[in-house]
């Protein structure tokens, strides 16, 4: 793998040179929509903003968006909210968006070409240049990115990430002034800047680029709250924490808790650390290289693995608690290619692929991080001599290929990196089906 001429300097990392055509499938053509098998109501929706009502929140296509998609990108209202008098609130191409996403999950394909268009009319200039816009435009970013379609996923986030900082969505004032006194919404505009963050933080990663916009942003809007109360539908008692209260967590008390999302962004803003030094001119980084090696080692150990809010009701990891194991974990948060620690971050990598609920609900990005696992995985099995050690190995290898099998059910991407990984395997003469 070449390096850096430097010997002090971090190596690239393996998101650009190992797997970088990993990343770079190409969808499907797209092929005549039969609507023959629909119900007669189906292109019966109706298309202007104060024709939603909260039976929406009754829609199939919705519910899926909920059951599937929303715990793993919670910012727009819950379900329980969006049958309440707040739906009113919401534009059409939201609820279109919604659909397009929850369609992806249906055993019916063709759902998916039937709410496309709608779902991405947010583009449109016509569309009002509002919070709704960004939450679409960050939603389907997150859909692009898991179809393939990298550039429009770019495209989309950059445009999203523009307009968020346009309106002052990264101000505290902002969600209170547009919520109309509604803590939900309130709370969903909170949550809307805190994704748009994460997922600026996580597409960057894996460009492997300086394209991480928010990182250098400053931002005083109020941390998200509670998984659980947010996603009951009731009155959200608001938080006061902020970024600067994150970023200082370990001088409190130890009693004092913050919501896993926080966590999530953390891991994120390690992340984008990460890339920062990956691009710095300076000769000398081992001094920085150890600081964030230690915050990604603190990053870890602070998670809150034995609060009640990381294990939901069904005994199922907490959605947010997992990206921000997902996101520490990364290879590429590695600042160590030489040593044992890249190994053991796509062991504990790989291990999330057994946690309690279905992989097909997990976010899109867990691909990524899946795909960087099975690389490093198999450069091991490559050069360990144990036979013991070596099946342990593959066995991991089997693990991500198994799990991206699942997530390429519903995800293109997944299931091109899943053929594009076994081609490698059977090139180097291993077997992993």
């Amino acid at each position: 793998m070449p390096q850096d001429s430097t010997s002090s300097r971090p190596p690239r990392q393996p998101s650009s040179l190992a797997c970088q055509a990993l990343f770079q499938p190409q969808l499907d053509a797209r092929q005549t929509l039969d609507i023959s098998g629909l119900p007669e109501n189906a292109l019966a929706w109706p298309e202007l903003e104060n024709a939603v009502t909260p039976e929406v929140a009754y829609d199939p296509l919705i519910q899926l968006y909920y059951q599937t998609f929303h715990r793993s990108h919670p910012l727009l209202i819950p379900r329980k909210a969006l049958h309440s008098p707040l739906s009113e609130k919401i534009p059409q191409y939201i609820l279109s968006i919604m659909r397009f996403i929850g369609a992806h999950q249906h055993h019916d394909p063709s759902l998916k070409e039937l709410f496309r268009r709608s779902a991405y009319s947010v583009l449109f200039d016509s569309t009002p240049r509002d919070g709704f816009k960004v939450q679409g435009m960050v939603l389907l970013a997150i859909v692009d990115h898991a179809r393939g379609a990298e550039d429009s996923a770019t495209s989309i986030m950059q445009a999203a990430v523009n307009l968020a900082l346009e309106l002052g969505m990264n101000k505290a004032a902002f969600a209170a002034e547009h919520s109309g006194g509604n803590s939900i919404l309130e709370e969903s505009w909170r949550r809307t800047y805190w994704e748009l963050y994460f997922v600026d933080g996580y597409l960057a990663a894996m460009r492997d680029q300086s394209a991480f916009q928010l990182f250098h942003s400053p931002a005083d809007v109020r941390l998200p709250g509670d998984e659980e109360l947010y996603n009951s539908g009731d009155a959200v008692i608001l938080s006061n924490l902020t970024f600067k209260d994150l970023t200082n967590k370990w001088h409190f008390d130890d009693e004092r808790r913050f919501p896993s999302f926080a966590y999530r962004i953390w891991a994120v803003r390690l992340l984008g650390m990460v890339m920062e030094l990956n691009r710095s001119l300076d000769i000398d980084l081992d001094s920085q290289i150890e600081t964030i090696d230690a915050a990604l080692v603190a990053s870890l150990m602070q998670l809150p693995s034995s609060q009640r809010g990381v294990y939901g009701s069904h005994s199922g990891l907490d959605e947010m608690t997992f990206q921000a194991q997902m996101t520490n974990h990364s290879p590429s948060a590695s600042l160590d290619l030489h040593s044992q620690k890249l190994l053991r971050a796509a062991d504990l990598l790989c291990n999330l692929a057994t946690l309690p609920n279905p992989i097909k609900y997990r976010t899109p990005f867990f691909t990524c991080a899946l795909a960087m696992c099975v690389v490093v995985h198999t450069v091991a099995c490559l050069f360990v001599s144990v036979p013991e050690k070596q099946e342990s190995i593959k066995a991991r290898i089997q693990l991500g290929v198994g799990a991206l099998h699942v997530l390429g059910k519903s995800w293109p991407l997944a299931k091109t990196v899943r053929q594009r990984l076994i081609a490698m395997y059977q090139e180097l003469g291993l077997r992993c089906q």
